[in-house]
């Protein structure tokens, strides 16, 4: 038994010692033939340097926009009597552009200026009453405070009459009349657009890789 177990140790010492072998000499055969193999050899191209002009421009399309631009529209009820611009027409801030008919509110305004500068001659009577102690202070301070309220009202009827004239609120080019003379106008409706042409800005857009 003993003679057995000898001989089936050696044999397999004999094989695993056969398999590490052909292991190592392969392993050293693979080493050997990389450290040998030849370094392939690397390709170098040349060509000689030439000047080029390269475009520092991009292609894009856009539209001009004004910095400044309204639709001009009517603020008061009424019939228009003249009209002061053609389409297309520059103007300058300021400059009138349109009138509507104010006749009642110009009679008002006149009433009420009048009911104004009487006031006034009234408190300088009754200042002068006043000094010579026929009247009481407050008889005085009430024709002062009737007569600011008499330039109050005529002041507030000068406004609306202002309203019924349209004005340049700044300087532009106009576009296109949307009115005629004898046409009734409620408050808003459109007249014509004014466009601030300096400054102005130009609108458009590029990929964004640029």
């Amino acid at each position: 038994m003993t003679k057995r177990m000898l001989i089936m140790l050696l044999l397999c010492g004999v094989v695993f010692g056969g398999v590490f072998g052909m292991k190592w000499f392969g392993n050293s055969m693979m080493n050997e033939f990389i450290d040998n193999m030849p370094t392939p050899a690397v390709s170098v191209s040349s060509s000689e340097v030439e000047a080029q002009q390269w475009a520092s421009t991009l292609n894009a399309v856009g539209s001009l926009v004004a910095v400044r631009g309204a639709d001009l529209t009517a603020e008061m009820d009424g019939t228009v009597t003249s009209i002061d611009f053609e389409s297309g027409q520059t103007v300058s801030e300021g400059d009138q552009l349109l009138s509507l008919e104010s006749v009642a509110e110009r009679s008002e305004l006149a009433r009420l200026k009048a009911q104004a500068k009487l006031a006034e001659i009234e408190v300088e009577r009754r200042a002068a009453l006043f000094k010579r102690g026929t009247i009481s202070k407050s008889e005085y301070d009430t024709a002062i405070a009737e007569t600011e309220v008499a330039k109050a009202a005529a002041d507030a009827q000068q406004g609306r009459v202002n309203l019924k004239t349209l004005r340049a609120p700044f300087a532009g080019e106009l576009g296109i009349r949307r009115v005629s003379v004898g046409q009734y106008l409620r408050a808003g409706d459109a007249i014509v657009t004014l466009q601030a042409l300096d400054p102005i800005e130009l609108d458009f857009s590029l990929p964004e890789k640029q």
